[in-house]
């Protein structure tokens, strides 16, 4: 279970991974098991909360979305690689509908493709794409990119960041 939150938390940064396990080591200096609601209060989840602001944007929720910004920055979250998860999940997306709306079926093409390595994972990531339309996706990924160079320019990153969630939001936000 430990282990579990753990590698949600850090992902695949390996050096975030031995910083947590360090603190962990500190905090818990007793003989017996680290309790899991001990370890998730001191353990920093910054991949798996930028992977819930793009859920949230694909939602049209601005104000979750903005929430989670904030949550992000205040925990040290570099405006970066924010936009680089971002970017990452909304071009998996876009790519997935792309090869949709060209028909392919193959799910080992589509895997290939997309380069999923876990052919479960295929069935989850086409739950997300539910309500996403082809042109919603396309538009995103130039406010992403104008999102980054806006940031690598050295503007301020809390009004930036805003200011790009709450337009993809738009983008996502169902009528009325």
């Amino acid at each position: 279970m430990l282990f579990r939150s753990l590698v949600e938390a850090v992902g695949n940064d390996t050096r975030q991974l031995h910083l947590e396990l360090d603190k962990l080591e500190i905090h818990w200096n007793r003989p017996e098991p680290l309790p899991p609601e001990v370890a998730a209060s001191l353990v920093t989840s910054s991949t798996h909360t930028s992977l819930q602001l793009a859920a949230a944007i694909k939602q049209g929720h601005t104000s979750q979305a903005l929430l989670l910004v904030e949550d992000l920055l205040n925990r040290n979250e570099p405006a970066l690689r924010m936009v680089a998860t971002l970017v990452s999940q909304f071009r998996l997306w876009l790519w997935l509908r792309v090869m949709e709306a060209a028909g392919i079926q193959n799910e080992a093409e589509i895997l290939a493709a997309a380069e999923i390595a876990n052919p479960k994972r295929l069935y989850f990531l086409r739950q997300e794409l539910r309500g996403m339309s082809l042109g919603q996706l396309q538009r995103t990924l130039p406010l992403l990119l104008e999102l980054e160079a806006d940031l690598k320019l050295g503007r301020d990153q809390r009004a930036t960041l805003h200011t790009a969630v709450i337009q993809l939001c738009k983008l996502f936000k169902s009528p009325g």
